[in-house]
């Protein structure tokens, strides 16, 4: 009778021990993705150093005058002369994030 031959498996408890491990591992797996992502997402800067550069390439072909003010949703771009030097800022909550110099000529 080799139809009636006793199965080897696992018990309940080792289940149920595989499936709480299971979970631990996809929930800190869960919880480390969400925590790069949010933190990408809070210092993307591409938007910001798009803007900066294109502000830059319009000031220097002479489509933009300087005091110069724009406004984006997370981040504001200020470009003002001082003596010889153009100055370019990205200020984002209220603190420069990036400053860039453009020399001109006296």
């Amino acid at each position: 009778m080799d139809v009636l031959k006793k199965i080897k498996g696992t018990t309940l408890v080792e289940t149920i021990v595989a499936s709480v491990v299971i979970a631990l591992v996809f929930g800190l797996a869960t919880m480390l993705v969400n925590s790069v992502l949010k933190t990408t997402a809070t210092n993307d800067t591409s938007a910001s150093n798009y803007a900066l550069n294109k502000l830059m390439y319009q000031y220097k072909n002479k489509a933009v005058e300087v005091p110069f003010r724009e406004e984006f949703d997370t981040f504001e771009i200020l470009a003002e002369r001082r003596n010889t030097v153009v100055v370019f800022q990205v200020i984002k909550n209220g603190k420069p994030v990036k400053n860039q110099l453009y020399i001109t000529n006296p």
